[in-house]
């Protein structure tokens, strides 16, 4: 039985009804609960309810909580204790989450219900390095060691600069991972789409290796933002002669991969690169990468990142004619995308969209 409207199954509406709620709910399957319904549960002792297996039959659960503080903690495990069946966890943070250094859930208590775990997504939620860095999170996903899809998705396409505001430093691809490597047998689907304005691109070391790629042995659905592989982003001063090499992605792709997308985020001082994957698409044609089916380019317009700040009246007045200079780039390139790959059998697309209102023009 799936929730009958879309919203929260435990808001703000009152502790008791939540308390009853989860008595009733022994046959749900599917559980939206937002900060409110947190501290509403946070009322009754968690031993009063959490040992108990009200939630059966519970096979996703999604906790949309912008700062998942310490004292949410007790909660959470709770609410997993009492969903032995669970197959999908989701933390959503509304675009600007974190996860707090102090947060940390009963692993001990829960290894058995991680364990069951077939997928985790976090939702505009960004792990921290430094003195802000999240084991509590880390933890929870090196228990899930069975996991088939994980999604960690940082929407850039949305105007905050919340994130900007903290002290500290967003963690860098080859981090998540290192927390997948519990997985690496089971891992099926795959996608890392950050924020990536938000990192000073500096080290050899902040990339994914093709060898740390390559120990995922069953990937099949790869998700990817370009600065997770692409090291030209270190620009041609560091790179010296290796900046006219090509083969960053086909290097890093696993053959067991099917279906491919490529985050690019095009903003000021970012560095977009389509050498990598033409050549991908001449190795297709080559054979060398037989089990692809499709390779997409996801191409988002997001102005504010791209030419200014929205409150520069004269930068604004002036976008209308650079995104259309922009849209006509991104055609071109997607007209050589397409050419690269003819005579591979791998199908193609090319998404250009207006991040501001969500029109999108797919080019196949």
């Amino acid at each position: 039985m799936h929730s009958p409207y879309s919203g929260p199954l435990i808001d703000e509406r009152g502790s008791a009804e939540s308390s009853i709620l989860l008595s009733l709910c022994s046959n749900i399957t599917r559980l939206v609960i937002n900060e409110n319904g947190v501290f509403n549960l946070s009322k009754y002792s968690p031993s009063q309810w959490g040992s108990s297996k009200y939630l059966m039959h519970l096979k996703y659960l999604e906790i949309k909580v912008g700062d998942v503080k310490p004292w949410i903690c007790p909660i959470i495990s709770s609410l997993l204790g009492a969903s032995p069946t669970l197959d999908v966890l989701v933390f959503n943070g509304d675009f600007s989450g974190r996860w707090h250094p102090d947060s940390k859930l009963d692993l001990d208590t829960l290894r058995p219900v991680l364990e069951n775990l077939t997928e985790i997504r976090l939702l505009g939620f960004t792990l921290c390095r430094g003195p802000s860095e999240s084991p509590g999170l880390t933890e929870l996903i090196l228990a899930a060691r069975n996991l088939k899809t994980f999604k960690s998705i940082v929407d850039t396409s949305k105007d905050w600069m919340v994130l900007n505001q903290w002290d500290y430093g967003p963690q860098y691809p080859t981090y998540f991972i290192g927390m997948l490597k519990a997985a690496r047998g089971s891992l099926q689907h795959l996608a890392l789409n950050f924020d990536r304005t938000l990192v000073n691109p500096r080290f050899d070391s902040m990339y994914i290796s093709p060898e740390e790629m390559y120990e995922f042995v069953n990937l099949q659905t790869l998700e990817i933002d370009q600065f997770c592989y692409c090291k030209h982003q270190l620009g041609r001063p560091i790179l010296k002669e290796s900046w006219d090499r090509a083969t960053y992605l086909a290097d890093f792709l696993p053959t067991t991969v099917k279906k491919l997308t490529i985050f690019w985020k095009p903003a000021k001082y970012v560095y977009q690169c389509l050498d990598c994957i033409l050549y991908l698409g001449r190795r297709a044609v080559a054979g060398d990468f037989p089990r692809l089916e499709s390779v997409h380019i996801d191409a988002p317009i997001i102005p504010n990142k791209m030419f200014g700040d929205w409150d520069h009246e004269t930068e604004a007045n002036n976008w209308e004619g650079k995104i259309e200079l922009k849209i006509l780039e991104l055609q071109g390139q997607a007209c050589q995308f397409k050419e690269s790959f003819e005579g591979s059998g791998v199908v193609t697309g090319f998404r250009i969209w207006n991040a501001v209102d969500n029109v999108s023009a797919y080019l196949e």
